[in-house]
C-alpha cells in the first residue's frame, strides 16, 4: 500500500503540467486558417491588464509586424491609451495560442465612431482579417468606422466600404481611380508613381490629408505643384476614410 502512494503523487503532477490557455477569459472575434495547419486568430485583448497589452503588441512590433515604418513611440502611445486592442496570433496544432503576427488598436471618436489608429501584420492577408474583426466588431454596436489611409494601402479599403468623406451625413467626395483600387501594394518611393501622386494631390486638395501643414492648402497639377507637395510630405500621414454603418445606408 504505501508504494502506491507515490504513483499517485506523479499522476497528479502530470494533470499540474498541462499547459493552459494564459489569458482563457478573452474573447475570440474572428478565427480563419491560413492554408496551412495552423489557424489565425483575433483576439480582443481590451480587458487585458494594460501594461501586459502594451508589452504584447511592442514586442510584435519589434519583431517587424508593421510592413510600414512606424514610429515606435506612437505604437507605445497608441497601445496605452486605445480602449480597443486586438492581436493576431497563430494556433497550430496544438490548439495553444503561438505567435502574435498582427495587432490593431483603435478609439472612440465620438459616441458613433470607431477611429482605427493602426493595422499592422507579418502575415499575409492578417491586415484583412484584423480589418473584418474589427468592422465586424463596430457592426455589432451600430457605429461607424473611421482611419487614415497611408497611401501604400489605399485600394484596400474600398473593399470595406470605406469612402473619402468627412461625415457620413455627406455623400462621398472622391472616387479611387481604378489603377489605385487593382494595386494596393505600392512602392516605396509613393512620389513617382504619377497616378498616385495626381491622386494623392486631389484628395488633399479636398481636405482629407492627414498631415497639419497641408490642410487648407491648394496643390495644382503643375511642376511646381507637384514639388510643393511632395516638399511638405503631405501624403505621410495618410488620408481620411469612413465606413458608414447600414443604418445610414438602407437596403433598396
Amino acid at each position: 500500500m504505501p508504494r502506491r502512494r507515490p504513483s499517485r503523487s506523479r499522476s497528479k503532477s502530470k494533470s499540474k503540467s498541462v499547459p493552459k490557455d494564459p489569458n482563457p477569459s478573452l474573447s475570440v472575434l474572428v478565427t480563419v486558417k491560413d492554408g496551412t495547419d495552423n489557424t489565425l486568430e483575433v483576439v480582443n485583448i481590451a480587458d487585458l491588464d494594460p501594461s501586459a497589452a502594451v508589452t504584447m503588441i511592442q514586442d510584435a512590433a519589434e519583431r517587424n509586424t508593421c510592413t510600414a515604418k512606424i514610429d515606435m513611440t506612437y505604437i507605445q502611445q497608441s497601445a496605452r491609451m486605445d480602449p480597443v486592442r486586438m492581436v493576431l496570433q497563430t494556433k497550430g496544432r496544438s490548439r495553444r495560442p503561438g505567435a502574435v503576427v498582427g495587432f490593431l488598436l483603435a478609439k472612440y471618436k465620438d459616441a458613433s465612431t470607431l477611429y482605427i489608429d493602426l493595422v499592422c501584420s507579418s502575415k499575409k492577408g492578417g491586415g484583412r482579417v484584423l480589418m473584418d474583426a474589427a468592422v465586424h466588431f463596430a457592426d455589432t454596436q451600430g457605429m461607424d468606422v473611421a482611419l487614415s489611409a497611408v497611401p501604400q494601402v489605399l485600394g484596400m479599403y474600398p473593399k470595406f466600404r470605406f469612402e473619402h468623406r468627412l461625415s457620413c451625413e455627406q455623400g462621398a467626395e472622391v472616387v479611387h481611380p481604378p489603377a489605385i483600387i487593382k494595386r494596393p501594394a505600392l512602392s516605396a518611393n509613393l512620389y513617382r508613381d504619377k497616378t498616385l501622386l495626381k491622386h494623392m494631390m486631389t484628395l488633399s486638395n479636398k481636405g482629407f490629408t492627414g498631415t497639419q501643414d497641408c490642410n487648407g492648402q491648394t496643390f495644382k497639377q503643375t511642376a511646381r505643384g507637384r514639388k510643393d507637395f511632395i516638399l511638405n510630405e503631405c501624403g505621410k500621414d495618410g488620408f481620411y476614410m469612413m465606413r458608414c454603418h447600414d443604418r445610414l445606408t438602407p437596403k433598396l
